[in-house]
């Protein structure tokens, strides 16, 4: 979709999901090719969310603000609690 707001005289354009869980599917897709090699060599040596963050500047025009940012908002939310969280395989359905 394009957005309200033009850069340099050009359109912008967004992405629109049908479902939190489509956004989050894509967010995952996107790390995992293109310009993120970076945070995909990290990602492969730990599983710390704040070491992981840096990494992830390419990802938005915000660049070093994004990662600060969201730094922001896991420390708020007190994120990291789900870190080591699992589902409970009852809950998990077999196709």
């Amino acid at each position: 979709m394009i957005a309200n707001e033009t850069r340099e005289g050009r359109p912008v354009f967004l992405k629109k999901y049908n479902s939190l869980i489509d956004s989050a599917e894509d967010y995952y897709l996107v790390l995992s090719r293109g310009p993120f090699s970076d945070f995909r060599e990290v990602r492969a040596t730990t599983n710390d969310v704040f070491e992981l963050l840096p990494n992830l500047t390419k990802y938005s025009e915000q660049e070093n603000s994004y990662a600060r940012k969201l730094n922001k908002i896991i420390n708020k939310n007190k994120l990291i609690i789900y870190d080591s969280y699992q589902i409970d395989p009852k809950y998990i359905l077999d196709d």
